[in-house]
């Protein structure tokens, strides 16, 4: 059987130490249909760092919030950006 095919998303603020790392660990696992990515006005150079994955890889949808909003705020507008309808939502805490 083969394993689940899923949408990701990855809320990141000022996370340029391991957005890298981050990103491409993802890009490892077989079925990742799309990775939502999305940066909440970070000012240390993470949108730099995850637009260049963006530019060479088609999986990676890069968006962003113009003004700080918390990671709640991130994660629905990476919900938006899923292109289904059903989706399972899970955090660890």
């Amino acid at each position: 059987m083969a394993p689940p095919c899923v949408f990701i998303i990855v809320p990141v603020y000022n996370g340029a130490a391991t957005a890298a790392t981050l990103v491409a660990r993802v890009l490892q696992e077989l079925c990742v249909l799309e990775i939502i990515i999305v940066n909440d006005c970070s000012t240390d150079g993470s949108r730099e760092i995850i637009q260049k994955f963006a530019t060479v890889n088609p999986l990676i949808k890069l968006h962003r919030h113009d003004a700080n909003s918390g990671k709640g705020a991130t994660l629905r507008t990476g919900l938006v950006a899923i292109r289904l309808k059903l989706f399972l939502f899970k955090m660890l805490i």
